[in-house]
């Protein structure tokens, strides 16, 4: 019976750099690498379910050491940005750290499947506790939710054919090394024996897996390639479409606050709270004002009456079209704030209406 695993992202975002990639360069990995799949079900093993012995987990992994194929949910990249304390230059300096990850949708499925792989009732129920185990896959927040099925049929990312034009490369275990010792370091027995190795140069307790090679290792022997791993081209699908949002004209709930941030080489004082938001209000009906006279639909319902020819909203400036002020407080306020390092400095500009803004 073929393996076939089943996994979901609750966060609906999948956080894994490939290897050989820095974070920051915005690159992430997908599909998710079935060399991480692998390396995460050794540590659920190592951490959460020991009872299986290490020749039954060998033969487990043995199965699942070929390319498998994927049937991969509709998805698509995005980032934040992040300044994060780096003090190199001080206690105020700040290093950006892009946070680069797949979007997908929390329940959309991702299946890995190994159509040949042949495991015993056993080892699938042994395979099934790792992944109930499993709580994440690639970064820590990559939440995941997986578990084990009998039968998928649509696979839409393979190994890739010669003539593939855009194939992607991902990181797969080689079934004939990943599971050798050649290139896994050992210590010298005589140091062992007069207790000459320092605590912090022991290998974590792990089977002599390629598989199991810590990054530590990897980097110090500066190994162009990790052992026991191979490169294999898939072929993608592209990414989903951007799902447009609702226009203005189409809004169904008014928002009722809207956030400004003030930019400049000098921000004005907390001192200058009343002249400044009374700035504000005259050029937000000012630019009313220009919106209504260049509109394409009929704004005439904000005309004044007074037969000027002058357009106003009475939400922006608290009184009706015949110039007499609003007593429900339901307008808009215009509210100053500083929230910034400097106190006495205005950061932010806050308009609420209770009775929201229309398109």
């Amino acid at each position: 019976m073929p393996v076939i695993i089943k996994m979901r992202f609750p966060s609906g975002r999948y956080h894994a750099t490939p290897w050989g990639r820095h974070v920051n360069e915005g690159v992430t990995e997908w599909p998710p690498s079935p060399w991480r799949l692998l390396r995460a079900l050794v540590a659920v093993w190592q951490r959460t379910f020991p009872e299986i012995p290490s020749e039954v987990m060998e033969q487990i992994l043995r199965q699942l050491a070929k390319p498998p194929v994927f049937h991969l949910p509709d998805s698509r990249v995005a980032h934040t940005r992040h300044y994060m304390p780096w003090e190199k230059k001080g206690p105020d300096d700040r290093a950006l750290v892009f946070d680069t990850f797949v979007v997908v949708g929390r329940n959309d499925e991702l299946v890995v499947g190994w159509l040949d792989a042949d495991l015993s009732a056993n080892e699938r129920e042994d395979l099934q506790q790792l992944l109930q185990n499993m709580s994440s896959l690639g970064r820590a927040e990559s939440w995941v939710d997986a578990r084990l099925c009998d039968s998928h049929d649509e696979w839409n990312c393979s190994p890739s054919l010669m003539n593939d034009q855009n194939p992607v490369s991902v990181m797969c275990a080689d079934p004939l090394t990943a599971l050798t010792d050649t290139h896994y370091p050992t210590h010298d027995p005589k140091k062992l024996a007069k207790g000459k190795v320092n605590f912090a140069d022991y290998l974590f307790d792990c089977p002599r897996w390629h598989l199991c090679l810590d990054t530590q290792t990897l980097h110090e022997n500066r190994w162009s390639s990790v052992p026991g791993s191979q490169w294999v081209n898939y072929r993608r699908p592209p990414e989903a479409p951007l799902i447009q949002r609702p226009s203005a004209g189409r809004m169904t709930a008014k928002p009722n606050y809207l956030r400004f941030l003030l930019d400049g080489a000098v921000l004005p004082l907390v001192t200058d709270t009343l002249p400044l938001t009374e700035a504000f209000r005259v050029a937000a009906m000012s630019r009313f004002k220009v919106a209504c006279q260049t509109a394409s639909t009929d704004v005439s319902s904000y005309l004044r009456s007074d037969d000027s020819g002058e357009f106003a909203s009475r939400t922006l400036s608290g009184k009706t079209a015949e110039g007499t002020r609003l007593l429900s407080h339901k307008h808009a306020r215009y509210l100053a704030t500083a929230e910034g390092q400097d106190p006495r400095r205005i950061t932010h500009l806050t308009v609420f209406a209770q009775e929201g803004f229309d398109p």
